[in-house]
């Protein structure tokens, strides 16, 4: 799936499933290994979409000291939403 509207585009990793962040590879579910990257109109990486085992939901976690508008906010949570909605 790839998403691109205004600012952000949305798209799925190549080689998913990756490495996880240390310390939390328990958390994360191996039914929905599907990692997604945030970037913005500069191509700059924003953060990832993955699904978290332990809420049984899709999360995006941003990169450290990112900040985002609240139309950026928006794209993410319905991409969340529809994500979510597929089940």
């Amino acid at each position: 799936m790839r998403k691109e509207k205004g600012r952000l585009t949305i798209k799925q990793y190549a080689d998913a499933p990756l490495t996880r962040p240390i310390g939390r590879s328990e958390s994360f579910g191996t039914e929905k290994d599907i990692m997604y990257y945030v970037k913005n109109k500069d191509n700059e990486d924003l953060g990832d979409i993955e699904y978290y085992k332990d809420w049984k939901c899709w999360i995006f976690e941003p990169e450290i000291s990112i900040i985002f508008s609240a139309d950026c906010l928006r794209e993410i949570v319905k991409f969340l939403d529809e994500l979510h909605m597929k089940g």
